[in-house]
């Protein structure tokens, strides 16, 4: 939490600074609000969303398995009962400001996790910015743990806690399986890029006076509707999509993957995109059909078109 605080501080600083020197931040994450200050009721609506994005981050598609969401509504359930005992044991013992403490450590937890969140309502966080939900883990663990020695009379709570225990283990396996699709799929993506790159390669070989281009023009991208997703329960799953879903990733396949050294007018500078309007305002190019029908290539004042779809 202290590191939390003193980043979104040097933020909130460097941000101000340079505004006062008529600089203007980045409207990307939230950042040009970085540097304002909001009204109490703005702070308090993003402490809010932050227990909010707590519960959206544990309810979602990899918990569409009813084992695995019973199993994490089990863990929370009596976490969430034996955190209620534990301040009542507390308060009834006359340990008041420890409650006080253990409460506000409680509530703190969202907002370290989703501390981004107090400098702007624009940040979007991404999977890999969300290691910090394991701090909300923590929790269940630290119950279970100090749930470790059971007297005769409270052998209710030892059930309970080995349930959990059970319900960790199914939690991770439901974990497991999603990640392992995900990967599977990511996978059958990149062959399906790598085999349709070089099915483009051999279409640019077989083209009458390939050897005389100077570049090359990729207009457009694959419809990606012809190949088929990998689904899970109905739902695509993430990495499904053809990779080269932009005209620069094909240069990685094709210059990289494939060994080739074409030079791409879509990488290229003002130059590049001047002669692509050049080409496409050509008869020529305007009366090519479209991938993968035959004709989709062809050389155009030195320069070989691929035509994967009409212009948008």
């Amino acid at each position: 939490m202290a590191v939390s605080i003193v980043i979104a501080a040097g933020t909130y600083i460097a941000g101000l600074w340079y505004r006062l020197k008529g600089g203007e931040l980045s409207s990307y994450q939230g950042i040009s609000n970085a540097t304002l200050l909001h009204s109490f009721k703005w702070y308090l609506n993003r402490f809010t969303d932050a227990f909010l994005d707590i519960c959206k981050v544990f309810i979602t598609d990899t918990y569409e398995n009813r084992y695995v969401l019973f199993a994490v509504g089990f863990i929370w359930t009596f976490t969430t009962v034996f955190i209620i005992l534990r301040i009542a044991h507390l308060i009834k013992n006359g340990y008041i400001i420890s409650t006080l403490y253990g409460s506000l450590a409680l509530l703190l937890i969202p907002v370290s996790v989703y501390s981004m969140n107090l400098l702007s309502d624009g940040v979007f966080y991404y999977s890999l910015m969300l290691e910090s939900v394991a701090v909300v883990w923590i929790l269940p663990l630290l119950v279970l743990d100090e749930k470790g020695d059971f007297s005769h009379s409270e052998k209710w709570k030892e059930i309970i806690c080995n349930l959990m225990v059970l319900c960790f283990i199914l939690n991770l396996w439901g974990y497991m399986v999603v990640d392992n699709i995900s990967y599977l799929a990511s996978h059958i993506s990149y062959e399906k890029s790598y085999a349709i790159s070089e099915r483009i390669v051999d279409r640019v070989e077989q083209t009458e006076g390939y050897k005389d281009m100077e570049s090359i023009y990729l207009c457009g991208n694959i419809d990606q509707e012809k190949y088929d997703d990998v689904n899970f329960k109905n739902k695509s799953v993430i990495g499904n999509n053809i990779i080269p879903y932009e005209t620069k990733t094909y240069t990685f396949f094709i210059n990289i993957y494939l060994g080739e050294n074409y030079t791409l007018l879509n990488d290229m500078d003002r130059s590049g995109m001047d002669k692509i309007e050049e080409i496409q305002r050509t008869l020529e190019f305007q009366d090519m059909p479209v991938w993968p029908e035959l004709g989709c290539t062809k050389l155009i004042d030195n320069v070989m078109v691929v035509k994967l779809s009409e212009i948008e």
